[in-house]
């Protein structure tokens, strides 16, 4: 953007905000500075525990311009009072000491479960320090079989499938909280790593096809 004056960046950054950045600002936040034509925007759901949204404008007449002739602005409604007190109420821990002491718990899980799944070599598409999580399954029926055996035992997961996903890119999509604690993750991981084996036998499913369908090998080698 210091290069290129035509270029205007827009960010999402609903999947970073209260987890990470000061007071919980969000990722993106923590990681690039503001810029006089970048517009971010965040949820208050989701990590918030509110709902609604969002939008940091990089200055008033952006600002003015989005709300007088922005068409979702135009014909949205009031908050209602039960959301806008959650969002007062989540808002004052955020602007507290507490927040740092929540980012910290919810990191050390995000760690815990990292290097369990490493241990029991479950195929996880990334290590990073956000706490959404998703297990590389490949084809769409192996991530139903995988669900569907979890269910049964308990442990209720959100399967990532076409058309959200590539064809061949099925997951489980796992969000980490502070609802819950090292046992809870170790059941869950331990069942997957059980699981996987009967799952990928059920659908003809190899650790090799879905090394290949997510270039996991390619990971490893760059």
């Amino acid at each position: 953007m210091d290069i290129y004056e035509q270029l205007y960046l827009y960010i999402d950054d609903a999947h970073g905000m209260s987890w990470a950045g000061e007071n919980g600002s969000g990722y993106v936040r923590s990681e690039v500075p503001r810029h006089d034509r970048m517009y971010l925007t965040t949820s208050l759901g989701k990590a918030f525990g509110a709902s609604g949204g969002v939008m940091v404008f990089p200055n008033d007449e952006e600002y003015r311009r989005v709300h007088d002739y922005g068409k979702t602005s135009i014909f949205s409604i009031q908050i209602p009072p039960p959301i806008l007190g959650a969002a007062v109420a989540s808002a004052k821990i955020h602007l507290s000491t507490e927040i740092y002491s929540l980012q910290k718990q919810l990191q050390d899980r995000i760690k815990y479960f990292n290097q369990t799944a490493k241990l029991l070599e479950i195929p996880m598409l990334s290590d990073d320090i956000s706490p959404v999580k998703f297990v590389c399954l490949g084809k769409p029926q192996m991530g139903y079989n995988m669900v569907s055996r979890l269910v049964n035992n308990g442990f209720y997961v959100n399967l990532s499938v076409f058309p959200s996903v590539s064809y061949n890119n099925t997951g489980m999509r796992i969000p980490l909280s502070l609802h819950m604690n090292k046992e809870d993750i170790d059941g869950l991981l331990n069942q997957i790593a059980n699981l996987l084996p009967t799952a990928m036998s059920d659908t003809g499913t190899s650790m090799k096809e879905i090394n290949r369908y997510f270039k996991m090998d390619r990971k490893q080698k760059i």
